[in-house]
């Protein structure tokens, strides 16, 4: 069973080993899709960036048969996605639609999120459409690619 859950505020004392795990997960799962300037972002996040308006972090996971959660997805969001927004699925868990889920908890939980996804890089375009975001504009991305720019705004 999957468990999608809002990381709010952890102690403070554990954030940083918290944010090195995520980090690190962002990496190893993340198939070299995101950029060098997201994961720096996330990495140094401090824990008053983390609960900051329009910040968010959302994580999935799984209970194993040993009863321990194991991190299978995380959607990072910040300054409603205008600074960053990414979200990494482990390859084991892709096509169960948790990409989706994370975005669309994002939105239900900020009410308004924007994201930019090289179009080369069709499942997580899908993804996007799937969570209720709106293509409405082409540009070019930080690596170059030509990119879509997606928006949800709750107010529309």
């Amino acid at each position: 069973m999957v468990d999608i859950r809002v990381i709010r505020s952890p102690q403070e004392d554990k954030w940083p080993v918290l944010r090195a795990k995520f980090t690190q997960f962002i990496i190893n799962a993340g198939d070299q899709r995101i950029t060098v300037d997201a994961i720096k972002q996330f990495g140094s996040l401090s824990l008053s960036g983390l609960q900051a308006d329009g910040t968010q972090l959302i994580i999935a996971t799984e209970r194993t048969l040993r009863a321990k959660a194991r991190l299978i997805g995380l959607a990072f969001v910040e300054n409603y996605g205008d600074t960053t927004c990414l979200v990494v699925v482990h390859p084991d868990y892709r096509g169960q639609r948790i990409g989706t889920k994370l975005l669309q908890e994002q939105i239900n939980q900020l009410g308004n999120l924007t994201c930019t996804v090289a179009m080369d890089n069709l499942s997580s375009l899908h993804m996007c459409f799937q969570a209720g975001l709106t293509a409405y504009t082409l540009i070019e991305g930080p690596t170059g690619k030509p990119t879509l720019a997606f928006e949800y705004d709750a107010r529309r």
